[in-house]
């Protein structure tokens, strides 16, 4: 018998019908949801691994490690990600775990052992539409990048990259820069503008690593730039793309978070959250207001998304000229 509420499904099976209806449903219901999404990558992922534990959670979802060191995102959220597993509201509060929960993972399914909970996977996986063939020219694109800067300076979050947002601002007179991140921001602009691609990679994996958090502030800023040169490589003909994602890759596992780990190769692929998507393609093509692709990233994590602009609009320095920004050396 199956007792299907909202997007679960109770289902009891009875094997003693001399058991009160309350001990059965204890003692042999199973939970089981339906996932209404699934990132890609996490769905390669999972049928690659057969094990995973709880690793743990936030008000928005619960992450869970599997045994193929990648970890994916069970969220009440609606946006999509290349490691997001989306439930609705109601199936995700009829979900119960503990950190280090083991579970078992099957062929479209995961199973939480000894919380008789199954949940149930989609057989395509979600990935964002690819990039419009259409975009800004240079000089209405750097005045988008620039919008969308000071909407969030205007209500900035905590985070130790604000002043290479900051240095963007060009009504920014005097820029407190504590962790003296600003010298290695304008190499990484300078290794774009001249084309210097071991130069950028050097300085690129300083970054890796920096910072608190599931995914620290400096792998934000990498993410970012990785998204925009690999989503958009038509738009950096000159730059060696495979270069400066193999760069990162060979060290970004020892030096961070598995969690920031991930979603930095998955970057690499130009896959991201489809908020950054949504911000990202917004800028370049003028497509949104810059207060939504603002709206966007400050939806991503607690300063995630923030930070990640701070890497988006580096590998489009070449096309903003040293006076516009107030020149630097």
């Amino acid at each position: 018998m199956s007792y299907i509420t909202g997007a679960f499904i109770l289902r009891d099976n009875f094997v003693n019908p001399g058991s009160s209806f309350d001990t059965m449903v204890m003692a042999m219901s199973t939970i089981e949801i339906m996932a209404t999404s699934i990132g890609r990558t996490a769905l390669r992922k999972l049928d690659e691994a057969d094990r995973a534990v709880v690793l743990g959670s936030t008000n928005r979802g619960i992450f869970l490690k599997l045994n193929n060191d990648w970890i994916v995102y069970l969220s009440h959220q609606v946006s999509h990600g290349p490691l997001t597993i989306n439930l609705d509201n109601q199936s995700f509060q009829s979900l119960s775990w503990d950190t280090g929960q083991a579970l078992e993972l099957r062929p479209g399914r995961i199973e939480f052992h000894g919380k008789n909970t199954l949940v149930h996977l989609p057989e395509q996986g979600w990935s964002a539409p690819p990039p419009s063939k259409i975009y800004l020219p240079p000089n209405e694109r750097q005045e988008q990048f620039f919008q969308v800067v000071r909407e969030i300076l205007a209500n900035p979050p905590a985070t130790p990259l604000l002043p290479l947002l900051a240095w963007w601002d060009d009504r920014s007179n005097d820029i407190n820069d504590p962790f003296n991140l600003l010298p290695g921001y304008l190499d990484l602009i300078r290794g774009f503008e001249d084309i210097d691609i071991p130069g950028l990679c050097r300085t690129a994996q300083k970054f890796i690593g920096f910072g608190t958090g599931l995914t620290p502030s400096g792998d934000d800023l990498v993410l970012g730039m990785l998204l925009t040169i690999n989503r958009w490589a038509a738009l950096f003909p000159a730059v060696n793309i495979d270069l400066i994602n193999q760069a990162v890759l060979s060290q970004i596992r020892s030096k961070t978070t598995t969690l920031s780990a991930n979603l930095v190769e998955c970057a690499a692929f130009g896959e991201a959250d489809e908020r950054l998507i949504a911000a990202l393609d917004g800028i370049i093509t003028g497509t949104a207001p810059a207060k939504f692709s603002a709206f966007h990233l400050m939806e991503w994590g607690n300063s995630s998304g923030c930070d990640s602009l701070a890497g988006m609009i580096v590998p489009f320095a070449a096309s903003m000229r040293h006076d516009t920004l107030g020149g630097y050396v």
